[in-house]
């Protein structure tokens, strides 16, 4: 009777719940000062990938998940320039949950070293036939373009709200 209480679980059972155990030791790790530092090197060596957007200039990207708990969904990576985030392309990727980089980490890094957010012009691609933009009210215009519309970071006050200009309020 005591043997089978000393015999260890099926190996299989066991790796997958140290995989997992080291994943959320990675999420906490990466949100650490000596985390958030290493990461930031892997970033600007372009560690990660680049944005697959054009106007986004092959600006790097880091690892984002969209949940906190493992087993949800996969890992994406977040742009800092347009502020979206995709599906990674390389399969390398395919296999590592969301959860082992969570949800802080990637708007964590960019406020801690804000001098790593590139100052790329947002342009956003207007569709067009034969020169005449297509509305975004057409059943195959683009969409939900407001996303893609960054406010200046220099004209908005602590709570995110726009600044008016005192030239605007004269009149």
């Amino acid at each position: 009777m005591e043997e089978d209480s000393t015999k260890v679980p099926d190996v299989s059972i066991v790796e997958a719940s140290a995989e997992q155990l080291y994943g959320l030791i990675h999420q906490r790790f990466i949100v650490t000062r000596q985390g958030l530092q290493q990461m930031a090197d892997k970033y600007q060596a372009g560690h990660f990938g680049s944005c697959p957007r054009t106007f986004c200039q092959s600006t790097n990207v880091v690892p984002c998940g969209r949940y906190d708990l493992p087993g949800v969904e996969t890992v994406k990576l977040y742009c800092p320039n347009c502020q979206d985030i995709y599906s990674p392309p390389s399969s390398r990727y395919h296999n590592l949950d969301g959860a082992y980089f969570g949800t802080t980490f990637a708007h964590m890094l960019f406020h801690i070293y804000p001098e790593l957010v590139p100052i790329i012009p947002n342009k956003i691609y207007a569709p067009a036939i034969y020169g005449f933009k297509i509305s975004e009210y057409s059943r195959c215009g683009p969409r939900m373009q407001w996303l893609r519309n960054k406010q200046d970071p220099k004209l908005l006050d602590a709570s995110g709200k726009l600044i008016k200009d005192n030239e605007d309020d004269d009149k």
